[in-house]
């Protein structure tokens, strides 16, 4: 088998020609493509129409995602042969996955990667989670999209080698074109239709002011236009162009620190290594966005290498010399080192993910294209991708051929190439540019830094009520503008303003929310990848990973939306009905004690975010007995749970404590009290007596459980077969299931 597979791998090779290998890549100076400008189309007739019940626009990991989950995923739970929802993904470019198949290598999942520490040490505990393959799964899920993807792409290595499995770090790191394969695949398994288009979407035609009818694109094997008509559409776009084109509120740029009281935003410079602001920083906002950089794939394999010989023709040296002077100034070893990574790839070790530094003060991704890119029609954004090319490309010329380099810096550098086996339809570069952030969703309630911060010292940020995935990965920005730190304060590890690396402990795990992903405008859509975060808070959601799950969770909304008949409104699907089945693809809610094969995790996963996960910890606490005031809150969550809608979130009224008096043993100084106020106003158990006991400790039994949820929410409820104190994980279970028969 393994000689078998050797051979398959040199044919391979073969076809890429030696004549092909020694050509200049002044081939890249001379791609032109035929794009129709969204903004010079008018009345658009188009040559074909298609329809289908989903249409997700953006061929990223999370479009993805999205669409194989509005495709597949069973709802009801218990009816596989539930009848299907056609989704056609509409991919601008040359390939799906994105970055993940378009330079990016090297996935930034927390617990995978041995470059990353788990999880702040806070969070260790001897219960449950020590064994290291279950950690990521707490993340990540045991079959969300993104674990589905990394299995299939370690079982493609494990075929090859035990050094490749070894090199691809359970399905996390991987070769671009491998990546592409393994997305295809799962799109086929979904039956999820592919539609690869010129440009972007060209218009958007309206069936009234909130519903989306069709969108209109150019396929990339057609002149002509395309409609496609949908009941919904997720815009799983980094860019957000669908949201952008269907008129819905949007941002651009960075939040000053009072708009949201956010510590990070706004104009910041930063020191990385004492983690501190500098002068100049005024936390005032700005339209500025992260760099637009690449994810780059060299190899130092000669017999697969493609050099850059010859400089761009819009070559200017001049750019790069900023990284000689930071060199001279101690802030960088080498030029070389404007480049990051060298993260070694499978199969063989010799292919490397390539990241751009930012912390150089002869950073070149920062200047105004990126801002200039976002609002740029497709024939501008062609012409700016072509610049961005030429930046790389000059950056790697300058490093092997330029004078300013020391000659021996020079040889050694010559050792790394472009891959000839990668985008090979793409002239050998990449096909994604590394868009961190654009546009962003304008949602209702805005996820901000508040969201991931602990208000308590080892305790867990607030937990959203409509939380669809866990957030974990830091505070992660790159520079947003050319302005320097002054002199006085430049160093090693210190950047160009806007970038923010400093905040490795300042988050904790966090509830991502449905309702981020919700337009306050259009009732048909959802919105998976420029959701509405503020900028700090997306430098820290922004990761492809994490992008997955949200995909999944928007192409689940769909999926249920289309079984229901409530497409025409997604945000009128039941919130619990969504949580229910994206807690069978991945967590909600992060417990350090809880493994994936407890009989309680599904209960305490889907009522999680809604009061039975501690503030305090990130313990699950299943075996331990529950306190009648604790209780209370669990109660007081479910009954607002169940009728809380994607869209709309269930509140406690404003008047809840309006002529309330106390318990002999329990008042508003205590705990939960407001919880047994709501309870009580509800039926579940009379109005607080100044002369009655409450009991507020005392651990609650089944049966006294059984009667408040029969009480609060009316459901068929069996008895309970015995009256002692119970555990927390039992009384979820029975909640769950109360639910459940309503």
């Amino acid at each position: 088998m393994q000689g078998e597979q050797k051979m398959k791998r040199k044919k391979e090779r073969k076809k890429v020609s030696e004549t092909t290998r020694k050509k200049m890549l002044m081939l890249f100076f001379c791609t032109t493509v035929l794009l129709i400008p969204h903004d010079a189309l008018g009345d658009i007739h188009p040559t074909m129409t298609v329809n289908v019940d989903v249409a997700v626009y953006g061929g990223t990991p999370a479009g993805v995602s999205a669409a194989i989950t509005a495709a597949t995923v069973p709802f009801p739970a218990d009816d596989p042969a539930a009848s299907k929802t056609s989704v056609t993904l509409v991919v601008p470019g040359l390939r799906v996955g994105g970055m993940m198949s378009g330079g990016l290598g090297f996935d930034d999942v927390r617990g995978w990667n041995p470059e990353y520490t788990w999880l702040p040490s806070k969070m260790q505990t001897s219960d449950g989670l020590q064994d290291t393959s279950a950690r990521p799964k707490s993340i990540y899920g045991n079959a969300s999209t993104y674990t589905m993807f990394a299995n299939a792409i370690q079982a493609h290595y494990a075929t090859i080698s035990n050094e490749s499995d070894t090199l691809s770090v359970e399905g996390t790191h991987h070769e671009p074109h491998v990546a592409e394969l393994v997305f295809r695949r799962m799109l086929a398994a979904a039956n999820v239709s592919v539609m690869f288009i010129r440009g972007t979407v060209q218009n958007v035609s309206f069936s009234d002011s909130q519903h989306i009818k069709s969108i209109f694109v150019q396929q990339r094997n057609d002149t002509g236009i395309t409609e496609l008509l949908a009941g919904g559409f997720i815009d799983a776009s980094y860019e957000g162009d669908l949201l952008d084109r269907a008129s819905c509120p949007n941002r651009v740029g960075r939040e000053s620190r009072s708009e949201f009281g956010e510590q990070n935003a706004g104009v910041v410079f930063t020191d990385n290594e004492k983690k501190n602001f500098l002068r100049g920083t005024t936390g005032v906002a700005s339209p500025k966005v992260p760099a637009m950089t690449w994810r780059l794939c060299f190899t130092s394999n000669v017999s697969n290498m493609i050099n850059v010989t010859q400089p761009p023709t819009t070559y200017n040296r001049s750019l790069y010399l900023g990284y000689v002077d930071d060199v001279r100034a101690g802030r960088m070893s080498s030029v070389w080192d404007a480049w990051s990574g060298l993260r070694k790839l499978p199969p063989h070790g010799v292919k490397y993910d390539i990241n751009c530094n930012p912390r150089p003060l002869g950073f070149i991704w920062a200047g105004d294209r990126k801002e200039r890119y976002i609002v740029a029609n497709d024939t501008e954004r062609t012409q700016l991708l072509h610049e961005f090319r030429d930046l790389a490309l000059g950056l790697l010329y300058f490093q092997q051929h330029d004078v300013a380099v020391p000659e021996a810096e020079r040889n050694s550098n010559l050792q790394y190439g472009l891959c000839a086996d990668e985008f090979q339809d793409n002239n050998y570069f990449p096909t994604q540019l590394y868009i961190r952030e654009a546009r962003r969703l304008s949602s209702v309630r805005m996820f901000s830094e508040v969201d991931m911060v602990p208000p308590i010292p080892d305790g867990r940020p607030p937990l959203r009520p409509d939380a669809c995935a866990v957030g974990s990965y830091p505070i992660d920005s790159f520079p947003c503008s050319e302005e320097r730190p002054g002199t006085a304060q430049q160093s090693r590890s210190t950047a160009l303003e806007g970038y923010i690396c400093t905040e490795q402990d300042m988050i904790s795990p966090n509830t991502l929310p449905l309702g981020f992903m919700v337009p306050p405008t259009i009732e048909n859509m959802l919105v998976s990848t420029a959701v509405g975060a503020t900028h700090v808070a997306f430098s820290s959601v922004r990761l492809e990973p994490t992008w997955m799950m949200l995909g999944g969770a928007a192409g689940t909304v769909l999926r249920i939306a289309a079984q229901t008949n409530k497409l025409h409104a997604v945000g009128n699907v039941s919130l619990l009905g969504v949580q229910q089945a994206v807690a069978r693809m991945q967590p909600l809610v992060l417990y350090t004690d809880l493994p994936v094969t407890s009989p309680y995790y599904t209960a305490m996963q889907v009522l999680g975010p809604h009061g039975i996960a501690d503030d305090e910890s990130f313990l699950a606490h299943p075996s331990d007995q529950l306190p009648r005031a604790r209780a209370t809150r669990w109660l007081q969550g479910c009954m607002l749970a169940v009728n809380s809608t994607v869209r709309k979130l269930a509140e406690v009224p404003s008047d809840n404590r309006v002529d309330v008096k106390r318990w002999l043993d329990y008042g508003p100084e205590d705990p939960f009290f407001d919880s047994a106020v709501f309870c009580a106003r509800a039926g579940v158990f009379p109005m607080p007596d100044p002369t009655v006991l409450f009991h507020p400790h005392d651990d609650i039994v089944d049966q006294v459980w059984r009667d408040w949820i029969a009480r609060a929410l009316s459901p068929r409820i069996e008895q309970a077969t015995q009256t002692v104190p119970f555990t927390r994980g039992a009384a979820a279970l029975v909640m769950l299931h109360a639910i459940n028969a309503l």
